[in-house]
């Protein structure tokens, strides 16, 4: 089964001004190849998990590597 998603995203009147139609219809393409791009890095994510054998406390350990290495990304730790 295939969903479809109806995004809306407001353009602030400050910036609406200075875009042209053209730029408006690059900027909705490019949201749209973003998601169409992350939804296939998910997917591609599950079908990894569905073969994996990992073992839960494995899991629970990469979590947390996964946790701290996100927080020292953003300046978190």
């Amino acid at each position: 089964m295939s969903s479809e998603i109806i995004v809306r995203v407001k353009i602030p009147e400050s910036l609406e001004k200075y875009l042209s139609e053209r730029i408006v219809e690059d900027i909705k393409l490019e949201i749209i190849k973003e998601i169409q791009e992350r939804l296939q890095r998910a997917e591609e994510l599950l079908r990894i998990l569905e073969k994996s054998e990992l073992k839960e406390e494995d899991a629970k350990e990469l979590e947390r590597e996964l946790k701290e290495a996100l927080a020292r990304r953003y300046g978190v730790l």
